[in-house]
């Protein structure tokens, strides 16, 4: 909040006023000098001119009285200048205070901003991590999941490989395929056709199995 003014704002200076009027704009007609002619010796008829001051002491008395007046009224005036400007001088150093106080609330507020702005940036980059360590994990998870189950998935091709490859032998041993080698057997193919030079073997070429000698 603003200090308190130690002045008032409107200070008691009135306007000085032009002295025109009566007897002061009629001096000419009340104070002049009127030419004179002195005889000063008859029998020679010689004559001197001479200035005859007029004056009325009544119309003078009221010029004095109202330049002592006017006079009065410019010393208060200029008193009151002078209050003036004791109230501007109080006014620049009560602005100056604020300035300085401004100044130091501005400087309190930047560094507040600073401090603020330090821990937003904190709390972003460690939220920022929590998240890529979050979705690392989840990326963790599923791969393991995903290779478990290509593992699995593997086992069990595997071993469904194992069945067919056993089912295959059992049944080229009951239809007398002893000679036939396993490595020429394809995966996942069941068939009891094989490729040979002069074409697949027909149910008349096969060739039956020796007897075992004893």
């Amino acid at each position: 909040m603003p200090l308190p003014f130690p002045f008032p704002l409107t200070p008691k200076l009135r306007k000085i006023k032009k002295l025109v009027r009566d007897p002061l704009a009629s001096i000419r007609k009340w104070c002049y000098d009127k030419k004179k002619t002195i005889t000063t010796d008859p029998l020679k008829n010689k004559k001197k001119i001479t200035k005859e001051l007029k004056l009325n002491g009544t119309y003078l008395q009221r010029v004095i009285t109202l330049i002592s007046n006017k006079v009065d009224e410019i010393i208060d005036h200029l008193n009151g200048i002078e209050d003036l400007e004791r109230m501007i001088i109080a006014e620049v150093k009560q602005r100056q205070q604020e300035n300085i106080r401004i100044e130091k609330e501005y400087k309190e507020a930047d560094k507040e901003l600073e401090e603020l702005i330090k821990r937003e940036i904190a709390f972003e980059r460690r939220a920022r991590e929590n998240a890529d360590r979050q979705l690392e994990n989840r990326l963790t998870i599923k791969i393991d999941n995903l290779d478990r189950k290509l593992t699995n998935l593997i086992e069990e091709l595997s071993e469904r490989h194992d069945l067919d490859l056993k089912k295959h032998r059992a049944e080229t041993i009951k239809s007398g395929y002893t000679n036939r080698p396993i490595h020429n057997i394809r995966r996942g193919n069941n068939t009891n056709q094989e490729t040979r030079k002069g074409g697949p073997l027909s149910s008349q070429r096969r060739t039956k199995p020796k007897p075992q000698k004893k």
